[in-house]
């Protein structure tokens, strides 16, 4: 049902893009590795997290997840015989030094660099995120991870560790994937490990009213100390394979947020709360402090950078990765306290943007896009287009790198495989989403790059196998956890080969 053809008006082509423009897949460690007790590799907090009753819900775990740590080989085939010009992944902390602080694995280094190797030598570029969520349990217990200042010592020598091992054959650097998650769910619902909150009800312990800023400064002040050493001690080396500087920058993710009717309260609490979501992590990089909204709003709870911080956190972004999905409506949120069940919990820094978000529209009563397996996920193609105008407005001139994209299914294993492989709609989701990028550069945002989450079908973190976010389908069911490309990695090996693409009709029938 996916045949070449001539190019029609409108048509969508890789080429449109220009020549310099990335596209690739992503994936990372705890999602797609697997191989958690071999190779040296110690505990991450996921291991711990996935063991406690009722946090994932089909009950999996980590251990093989795709095995990529032993298929490797065969996932770099495939990212080839995509066209793949980049393979964005990320490096398992525990996997490179197990307790987070003390002897490095050689193992692990030996793993990461046969996998660089075996990318470069396709012709394909890596793209390594350094700390993907995945945080040493050692460095949890007793040390509190990310609430103790000192962790930023600990992620700066394992970062060095990095740059040192592989810095001449990776150009594309990424210190952190969405804090925000990390200090939010992690720290705020306890709905990700760690697993901290407020709530007794889902955790043992953790203040959501404090912590997720706590752990959100720390991530700011690590990415700082550790962008200063790469710049100082490795900036200056040149990847071998193409004679240019490495870049390095962080990740951030957002849902954009439209005002939920035409009134100045719900326009200003859009904007207030965009500034909640992605400024909290992206302005600090630029200004070297956070929104003053959130200085106003948040008051002492929120800590403050040293001058010296500062100084680091300005430009400590070569570019501005975004992991983008979705759109929501927003709206003053003029409730008294206890009011809402963000209210009830305390959970920073919702509560402190007074800002109620809803995917339904209280005006119309639609939804604002198509539903996915996830319930937080609905198609909404151009919202990316005004999330990279807000970008581009807020930090003028700064290169934007679209991290991830994508969308899940459901996983249903009682579908025969062909129907499995027909995802007619992640065909138009990368369809509409690439099209709406493609208006944005061209109405001069400096977008550079567009990896699709995911590669591979994985572990979705508290989900688990529930849903399906993958090009390519991975059988878990089967001990070999056999690969096969979706009809979404047909279009795209068309899509990167600069062949125009017609899609007759609807995939499933």
């Amino acid at each position: 049902l996916l045949t070449d053809g001539a190019q029609e008006e409108g048509e969508l082509r890789a080429s449109d893009f220009g020549g310099d423009f990335v596209f690739g897949f992503a994936t990372s460690a705890a999602q797609v590795e697997g191989a958690v007790a071999e190779g040296g590799r110690g505990r991450s907090i996921w291991d711990d997290f996935a063991e406690r009753p009722g946090k994932i819900k089909d009950a999996s775990k980590p251990s093989v997840t795709a095995d990529q740590f032993h298929r490797y080989k065969d996932d770099v085939a495939l990212l080839k015989a995509m066209g793949a010009s980049s393979y964005r992944f990320s490096i398992s902390w525990s996997r490179i030094i197990p307790d987070g602080m003390g002897a490095v694995n050689e193992a692990g280094i030996q793993h990461y660099s046969n996998l660089i190797d075996e990318l470069l030598a396709n012709g394909i570029a890596p793209a390594v995120t350094l700390y993907h969520w995945d945080l040493p349990s050692a460095l949890h217990q007793p040390h509190g991870g990310w609430l103790n200042a000192s962790i930023v010592a600990a992620f700066v020598r394992y970062a060095d560790v990095c740059f040192s091992r592989f810095g001449g054959r990776v150009q594309t650097w990424i210190t952190f994937n969405e804090p925000q998650q990390t200090a939010v769910q992690g720290h705020g619902y306890g709905t990700m490990a760690p697993g901290r909150c407020s709530n007794r009800s889902v955790c043992e312990t953790g203040d959501s009213a404090a912590e997720p800023y706590i752990v959100a400064h720390n991530i700011l002040r690590a990415h700082a100390a550790a962008v200063e050493v790469y710049r100082s001690r490795h900036g200056r080396q040149r990847v071998k394979e193409n004679g240019e500087h490495g870049r390095i920058g962080m990740t951030v993710d957002c849902v954009f947020l439209y005002p939920a009717d035409q009134t100045p309260g719900s326009e200003a609490a859009a904007e207030r709360g965009m500034e909640f979501a992605f400024a909290w992590f992206a302005d600090p990089l630029f200004t070297g402090d956070y929104p003053p909204s959130m200085r106003q709003a948040v008051g002492s709870r929120l800590p403050s950078f040293s001058a010296a911080e500062s100084s680091l956190l300005i430009g400590s972004s070569d570019f501005l990765g975004l992991n983008f999905y979705t759109a929501q409506f927003a709206a003053q949120n003029t409730a008294g306290a206890g009011e809402t069940a963000d209210v009830a919990a305390g959970v920073a820094p919702w509560v402190d943007c007074h800002v109620d978000m809803t995917a339904v529209s209280p005006v119309t009563g639609k939804l604002i896009g198509e539903r996915t397996a996830s319930s937080w996920l609905h198609v909404v193609p151009s919202a990316v287009q005004h999330m990279l105008t807000w970008i581009s407005h807020r930090y003028p001139a700064v290169p934007i790198i679209i991290t991830e994209n994508g969308m899940s299914e459901p996983n249903i294993p009682s579908r025969s495989l062909v129907r499995l492989l027909c995802d007619d709609q992640r065909v138009r989701f990368y369809r509409s989403y690439l099209s709406n990028i493609l208006q944005a550069k061209r109405q001069g945002v400096p977008v550079q790059g567009y990896y699709a989450w995911s590669l591979l079908d994985n572990w979705e973190w508290a989900m688990g196998f529930s849903e399906r976010f993958g090009a390519v389908y991975v059988n878990f069911t089967d001990p070999a956890l056999p690969r096969f490309p979706k009809a979404s990695a047909l279009w795209f090996k068309h899509f990167l080969k600069a062949h125009s693409m017609h899609i007759r009709g609807h995939v499933v029938q």
